[in-house]
């Protein structure tokens, strides 16, 4: 298994490329000075799903370099990467304005729910069209045989 880290010849580089973000940005603003006694989220403590972000990432990261051979378009693989490093970075900022909230958005806990439910779907979608390369790559490959 070969991989490049150059961006340009692999869109997958740009998910290793926002893990290392993500935990440097983490450690930065340590989330330890927050309260997440008893919130949350999709059955996971708050203080927990804020680090597994960056683990989703890279495991990513190591899912397209053992499948690059297989991936049907580039475009649709810049695609995925794009919108999930967006989906993700943005699921960040809006998880940190829902726990730490300003001024602004403290009365506004409905419009932070519908956007995180956006980004979700967003997020979702990257990955089915990411399965969708696999599949077409794959059936591209028998094909030929």
């Amino acid at each position: 298994m070969k991989t490049s880290l150059n961006v340009r010849q692999n869109p997958g580089v740009l998910l290793l490329f926002a893990t290392f973000v993500l935990l440097a940005a983490l450690a930065l603003r340590p989330i330890a000075e927050l309260d997440l006694s008893g919130m949350v989220m999709f059955g996971l403590p708050m203080g927990r799903m804020v680090w597994t972000i960056p683990l989703f990432l890279l495991s990513f990261w190591v899912l397209y370099a053992l499948t690059r051979t297989y991936l049907y378009s580039s475009i649709i693989s810049w695609l995925h990467v794009l919108l999930t490093v967006i989906a993700t970075l943005l699921i960040v900022m809006v998880l940190y304005m829902g726990i730490a909230p300003s001024p602004a958005t403290i009365a506004r806990h409905a419009l932070v729910g519908h956007t995180l439910q956006f980004l979700f779907l967003v997020l979702l979608l990257g990955q089915l069209m990411y399965v969708a390369n696999v599949g077409l790559g794959i059936w591209k490959r028998t094909k030929a045989s």
